[in-house]
């Protein structure tokens, strides 16, 4: 029997609408706010380019497990103030904007957070070598931080919803999932003990904008404690989905960071994993819209040219 999202702890979707959004955050500011639609895929994400304000309504479609009202606002607080630090360093990151001295609220029952409007190029990414050294930059400051306490752990969502999903998947894609996420692999990568550390969380491409500035990282809703291969994974397997191999070892011979291959190679399958889990998209129309078999594939073939490089070749016989 298929688990409804009730019963698997997220909350239902519920779109908060632009002139509700529009009327509290202009009495939040004391003044007119005139939102417009950005983005209503994951969440939706409304903007005043005027005052330079981004503001999100978030559901629990995005990877965090709505458990609790008050454990979302904590994690969302807490991702704020690592921001603001963040911002205060000069790192790369896209600021908080601040309302009344808070940026996450609940407005009409959904959790609203604001951010700074940045001007980014049209295309919005920046360049694959840009992307690596802004994240290795980022690590390095983040690594001085200490974690809140208040952050979600994010991969149960992911089980819980793979769980949901089994029934309705078809037997081809549980072979393939079934090792990953219904298996120890997140495990296997803790037994390897790398270092840990805050990290972004969801280093997808797409939340890396090119600006005046130059590469921003964006969208930290997922933040988290782990090893930096994570956020190097899941930067490289959304480029490994929608750039193909070259680009994501063109990604990860950029980044200058000490890794564990083992470990980074054991995150890019999660990561991939992930990703098909998380697709808005029915079941039966999984395997039309995300490329999992191509991405694992790719993901092997990379965990093999990486090791033939590591590994010496014997000496010749005289």
């Amino acid at each position: 029997m298929p688990v409804s999202r009730t019963q698997e702890g997220v909350a239902p979707r519920r779109r908060l609408s632009r002139a509700r959004a529009a009327r509290f955050l202009g009495r939040m500011l004391g003044r007119e706010v005139r939102l417009v639609l950005l983005s209503a895929h994951n969440h939706t994400v409304y903007a005043d380019r005027a005052i330079g304000l981004v503001a999100k309504c978030h559901t629990g479609d995005f990877g965090i497990p709505f458990r609790s009202q008050a454990a979302v606002l904590g994690h969302f607080r807490a991702v704020d103030d690592v921001l603001e630090d963040l911002d205060a360093r000069g790192a790369p990151v896209v600021a908080p904007f601040r309302v009344e001295a808070r940026s996450t609220f609940v407005c009409d029952g959904s959790v609203l957070t604001t951010h700074r409007w940045v001007r980014h190029a049209r295309t919005g990414a920046a360049t694959f070598v840009g992307m690596a050294r802004t994240l290795h930059a980022l690590h390095r400051e983040l690594r001085e931080l200490e974690p809140p306490a208040r952050l979600l752990p994010l991969h149960a969502g992911t089980r819980r919803r793979y769980r949901a999903l089994q029934c309705s998947l078809t037997a081809e894609w549980r072979d393939l999932l079934d090792p990953i996420v219904g298996g120890d692999l997140l495990a296997a990568i803790a037994a390897k003990a790398p270092p840990l550390q805050l990290l972004h969380g969801d280093a997808d491409w797409r939340n890396c904008f090119a600006t005046a500035r130059g590469p921003l990282w964006g969208d930290w809703e997922n933040m988290q404690q782990g090893p930096a291969e994570w956020d190097v994974a899941s930067a490289a397997a959304s480029i490994l989905r929608d750039f193909g191999r070259a680009a994501a070892e063109h990604f990860l011979a950029a980044y200058d960071g000490p890794l564990v291959h083992s470990v980074l190679f054991d995150c890019i399958d999660f990561c991939v994993a992930q990703d098909a889990i998380w697709t808005n998209a029915p079941p039966a129309r999984l395997a039309r819209t995300m490329p999992l078999q191509r991405c694992l594939a790719d993901a092997a073939e990379m965990r093999r040219r990486f090791h033939r490089r590591r590994t010496p070749r014997p000496a010749r016989r005289a």
